[in-house]
């Protein structure tokens, strides 16, 4: 079994991608299969099908990130002393958490300063699901306010990389996916570049406020302040 998963010879033709996806959601179904039954046999818990692949897709996104190389200090100091250079900036980030979610969308106009948010509950069914909802969900809020030069900030670095490249970093992505390079497209001076968790913070902090609580709507910046300060 394990030969099979690390070395999925009926993947021949597939490109080094989509088996290291093989691999790592492999990898994680059978964990996650083991400790489900284990958890039956000793505990008398029966764990929904919708829980345990809910945990496998969250494993399987973990495990990916770890093995991601991320850019270097120099690279991100560079993008991040150039982030508000004329333009409006958005920070972004999701909450996920058996096939819920929620994205948290916070407006900058310079660095530490916000002046509104906004958050959407929503369904997923992985947490880079999640996250290309949330981007989603960012460019569609600049489109109805006319919002043209802006730079989105996400701290998801395979969503950003596969939106540079223009390439579904997950084949279940494929829809909204697709949905968010059209409006890409049409707004060509919105960017969305990639930051640390450290530098989205606010974002990440009302991402699970709205997780919480359930809740999708708009703030400004004197709602917004207490959620996000530590």
């Amino acid at each position: 079994m394990v030969e099979w998963i690390l070395s999925p010879d009926f993947m021949s033709d597939a490109d080094v991608g989509d088996i290291g996806e093989f691999s790592r959601f492999g990898i994680c179904l059978f964990d996650e299969l083991w400790t489900a039954r284990n958890r039956a046999f000793h505990d008398r818990i029966n764990p929904s099908w919708r829980g345990v692949l809910a945990r496998v897709q969250r494993a399987a996104a973990c495990l990916l990130s770890v093995w991601d190389s991320r850019p270097n200090s120099e690279a991100v100091q560079h993008v991040f002393e150039e982030l508000y250079v004329g333009k409006t900036v958005l920070f972004v980030d999701a909450a996920f958490k058996d096939l819920r979610a929620a994205a948290g969308i916070v407006v900058s106009e310079s660095e530490g300063r916000f002046s509104e948010a906004m958050t959407v509950t929503f369904e997923a069914t992985q947490p880079l699901e999640a996250e290309a909802w949330a981007v989603f969900y960012a460019v569609k809020w600049c489109q109805s306010r006319g919002w043209r030069r802006v730079k989105i900030v996400s701290d998801c670095l395979l969503l950003v990389q596969g939106l540079r490249s223009r390439r579904a970093p997950d084949w279940r992505l494929t829809g909204v996916f697709w949905s968010l390079l059209e409006m890409l497209n049409e707004l060509p001076e919105v960017k969305v570049v990639w930051l640390p968790r450290s530098q989205v913070l606010a974002a990440h902090l009302l991402a699970k406020w709205a997780f919480a609580l359930n809740f999708s709507g708009f703030l400004s910046a004197e709602e917004l302040v207490p959620l996000v300060t530590n």
